[in-house]
């Protein structure tokens, strides 16, 4: 999910494509505010390098080990589309599909899910199962 610019649509496809009963199993990670959410970590080990310093910034330090010629986060081979936590869940509730089962992976497995700073700044991995909300079944 982090790596489609836009995801609203591959949700949509997804939501058409799916049978009556059928179930759909997303799992992407690391999201956009976890400690390695920027994909950076090939030249930094800094966590949160995408929080702590600006975009032109990182890209042009990044330059120095890629020569894709990216100079935004969304340019980079395969694109980076700054997918949080919050933003999933949002798209999902708005999608037509039903979250049946959900798990987020957290850094040394904290847990955070009440916390919404915390929740985005600690989770490494998302993993769902979903299914057509009943108001969209065919």
């Amino acid at each position: 999910m982090e790596h489609f610019d836009h995801p609203e649509s591959i949700l949509a496809t997804w939501h058409r494509a799916l049978r009556r009963n059928g179930k759909v199993y997303v799992t992407f990670g690391p999201p956009w505010y976890a400690p390695y959410g920027a994909h950076m970590h090939f030249f930094t080990k800094l966590p949160w390098v995408n929080v702590f310093f600006a975009e032109e910034t990182v890209m042009r330090v990044r330059s120095r080990y890629r020569s894709d010629g990216a100079t935004r986060y969304q340019d980079v081979q395969a694109g980076l589309g700054k997918m949080t936590v919050s933003r999933f869940e949002r798209l999902v509730k708005h999608s037509g599909f039903r979250v049946e089962w959900s798990m987020r992976e957290t850094v040394k497995g904290i847990p955070v899910s009440r916390v919404p700073v915390i929740r985005e700044l600690l989770t490494n991995n998302i993993a769902a199962v979903l299914g057509l909300a009943e108001s969209t079944r065919r």
